[in-house]
């Protein structure tokens, strides 16, 4: 399947029609459909339809649109941190490992449990801190499911939310850091203003973010 953006998923350049939108993905579904295609897909066959579900509306696609523009104005404005400096203070096997997703604690008594108040860690160099800095990273969502379309109303469990109507995925995230950074200091980022894209939202309302310099 096509990576990067949702035209890019769907073959199509950003000046495309909407009959082109359409004409493309009845295309691709019928590859990646998991009951359909010669060779089930489903990880194409997901971002096939987000893509789609964005794409197809006006009012969505033109709030996409946007978004790609930011995002390429900010690339070229700023440096941009990859995700090979970000790591995370833990993870979904630690936290099993410690006993903590089986306590459903709330994310403060995590931090207290694990003695880091932080979720990640990012490691800058002191002359970046200078200029405006937004760091490339993976964060977790959750969006309606692709496969029954978040309808509560199925005679069956749905196979792949488990009737939840939504799934969580990893999507990458632009966050932008602001000047007068400290090596050790924590930034709290509120993730309500920060659009993944597309219709879903992050799992975590803020995340905490460690300095390195």
């Amino acid at each position: 399947m096509r990576g990067g953006n949702y035209y890019e998923v769907l073959g199509l350049h950003p000046q495309c029609s909407r009959e082109e939108i359409v004409q493309a993905f009845r295309h691709l579904v019928k590859k990646f459909h998991p009951d359909s295609a010669i060779e089930p897909d489903l990880g194409s066959f997901q971002q096939l339809m987000e893509a789609y579900s964005v794409l197809r509306g006006a009012e969505s696609r033109k709030s996409y649109d946007s978004s790609l523009s930011m995002s390429a104005s900010v690339t070229a404005q700023v440096t941009i941190i990859p995700k090979q400096r970000v790591s995370y203070a833990f993870s979904i096997h630690d936290l099993a490992r410690q006993g903590l997703l089986r306590k459903r604690l709330r994310r403060g008594d995590i931090y207290t449990q694990t003695q880091k108040n932080y979720d990640i860690t990012i490691q800058l160099h002191p002359d970046e801190i200078l200029g405006k800095v937004v760091v490339k990273l993976d964060l977790p969502i959750r969006k309606r499911c692709f496969q029954c379309e978040g309808d509560q109303t199925w005679s069956s469990v749905c196979p792949v939310c488990e009737g939840s109507g939504q799934v969580t995925e990893m999507r990458e995230t632009l966050i932008a850091l602001p000047s007068g950074l400290q090596s050790g200091s924590i930034l709290r980022v509120d993730l309500r203003r920060v659009h993944p894209g597309g219709l879903a939202y992050f799992r975590s309302r803020q995340l905490r973010v460690r300095i390195l310099l």
